[in-house]
C-alpha cells in the first residue's frame, strides 16, 4: 500500500531549484520532462538537493545519469542478482523448476539490457517500462508478452517486499493483454488438435522409439518433458499402467495403457542398446529432455516426421485433453493430465482418489476415437 501523501511544505529557501509534487517528492521539469529527486517525504529538501546536484548536470545535457553515476546498492543489476539468488534457493528447495528459473533469468537480462545495469531502481517509472515493453514485444504472441510482464512484476514485487523500494509506478501501458485479445489471437492460430489422419501420418513415418513416444503422448497426455524424464520403474507393462507424477505441478498421475502402447514400448525396449534408468534415450546416449530450457531435442526429432498443419509433439497432449473431455468425465481427464486443482476447488480437497474404471473409460474413449490411425499404422 502506498504511503499517504505529505502536505505541501514550504521551499527551504527562495532559490531552491525544485518544487513539491503531491506524490511526496521534490521535482523539476528538465527539457520538458518531470524528474523526481531525493527520498519520498523529505520535506526538508536535503536529500533532494544532494540528488539534484548529482543528476541534474547530466539531465540538462540530455544524458542519462545512470549511465555515468554509481547508484550503489540501488542498481537494477543488484536487484536482479539478489532476486536470482532468492530463486536459486527456491529451486534448491524444490519449490521452483529449472525451466521457470531460466525464464526469470532471461527476464532479468532483458531488463538490464533495456534499462542499464547501473539504473537506480528508484528512478524506474512508466517511461522505462514502456520503452522496455515496446522493444520486447516485437512479433511475440500475447501469451508470451503476458508472461514477460508477469515476471517483471514478480521481480519488482520482490524489491517491495524486501524494502529495496517503497513504491513502483508501472504507468498505464505496462499491463497484460486483455482476455479478448488472447481469445482473438488463439482463434487465429492453427489448430493443435491431431485429427485421425494426422496421427496416422506421423505414426507411419516414425521409427520404433518415436512410435512408442507418440503413443504414450496420445494415450496418457504426456508432454515432451514427461517423455524425456519417464523412468523405467514408473511404467508397468505387465499390469498395463503408469504411475508417474507430473513434474511441473507435483500432482500424482495414474493412467491405463492401450495394448498398442504396451506393444510399442516393448518393441523399443527390445532393441534399446543403452543401459539407463530412463525408458527413452537418444542415439548418442543423452536424454531426450535435459534440464536446460534451450534443449528441444524431441521437438526437433518430431518435426522431421513432417506433421501436418504445424502440429508439434506437445499437441498430442492438447489432443488427449480435447478428445478426453468429450467422455464427459473431466475430473478423470484432469487426473490423467496431472492438472493441479485451483485453491478454491473444495471438491478436490475432499476427493481422495478416482476409481480406476473412470480412468479406463476415459482412455478407452480416446483410443476408440483414434483406433483407425493406431491400428492401420502398426508395424
Amino acid at each position: 500500500m502506498n504511503k499517504p501523501r505529505t502536505s505541501k511544505p514550504d521551499k527551504p529557501r527562495p532559490d531552491f531549484p525544485m518544487g513539491w509534487h503531491p506524490s511526496g517528492y521534490w521535482c523539476k521539469k528538465i527539457k520538458g520532462k518531470l524528474y523526481y529527486f531525493g527520498d519520498r517525504g523529505d520535506t526538508s529538501g536535503k536529500t533532494a538537493e544532494t540528488d539534484y546536484n548529482r543528476r541534474s548536470p547530466y539531465l540538462f545535457a540530455g544524458q542519462d545519469p545512470d549511465d555515468f553515476l554509481d547508484t550503489g546498492n540501488n542498481t537494477l543489476k543488484k536487484l536482479c542478482n539478489d532476486f536470482m539468488a532468492y530463486k536459486q534457493a527456491e529451486m534448491d528447495d524444490g519449490n521452483l523448476n529449472y525451466r521457470t528459473f531460466v525464464d526469470y533469468l532471461r527476464t532479468c537480462k532483458v531488463m538490464v539490457k533495456s534499462m542499464g545495469k547501473q539504473r537506480d531502481i528508484k528512478r524506474i517509472g512508466p517511461d522505462e517500462f514502456d520503452k522496455m515493453l515496446s522493444a520486447y514485444r516485437g512479433d511475440k504472441s500475447p501469451n508470451t508478452v503476458n508472461g514477460f510482464i508477469g515476471k517483471v512484476k514478480v521481480v519488482f514485487n520482490y524489491a517491495l517486499k524486501t524494502n529495496k523500494l517503497d513504491r513502483i509506478n508501472y504507468g498505464l501501458r505496462f499491463r497484460t493483454v486483455s482476455p479478448k485479445v488472447l481469445r482473438t489471437h488463439r482463434q487465429q492460430q492453427p489448430s493443435k488438435l491431431f485429427r485421425v489422419e494426422a496421427l496416422r501420418a506421423v505414426l507411419d513415418a516414425a521409427n520404433v522409439q518415436m512410435r512408442a513416444m507418440i503413443l504414450l503422448g496420445i494415450n496418457c497426455g504426456f508432454g515432451n518433458a514427461d517423455i524425456g524424464r519417464l523412468p523405467l520403474n514408473r511404467i508397468d507393462l505387465e499390469s498395463g499402467w503408469h504411475n508417474y507424477g507430473r513434474g511441473k505441478t507435483g500432482v500424482q498421475r495414474r493412467c491405463p495403457l492401450w495394448p498398442e502402447t504396451i506393444d510399442a514400448v516393448n518393441d523399443w525396449l527390445a532393441i534399446r542398446k543403452t543401459d539407463t534408468d530412463l525408458v527413452f534415450i537418444r542415439d548418442d546416449g543423452t536424454p531426450w529432455h535435459l534440464e536446460d530450457a534451450t534443449s528441444y531435442a524431441l521437438t526437433a526429432a518430431f518435426d522431421k516426421l513432417k506433421p501436418p498443419n504445424s502440429l508439434t509433439f506437445y499437441c498430442l497432449r492438447h489432443s488427449f485433453e480435447t478428445i478426453g473431455g468429450d467422455s464427459k468425465d473431466q475430473i478423470a481427464v484432469d487426473s490423467i493430465m496431472g492438472h493441479a486443482p485451483k485453491q478454491n476447488d473444495m471438491a478436490a480437497n475432499y476427493r481422495h482418489g478416482i476409481a480406476d474404471q473412470r480412468l479406463i473409460d476415459v482412455v478407452e474413449f480416446v483410443r476408440t476415437h483414434y483406433l483407425a490411425a493406431i491400428q492401420s499404422s502398426e508395424k
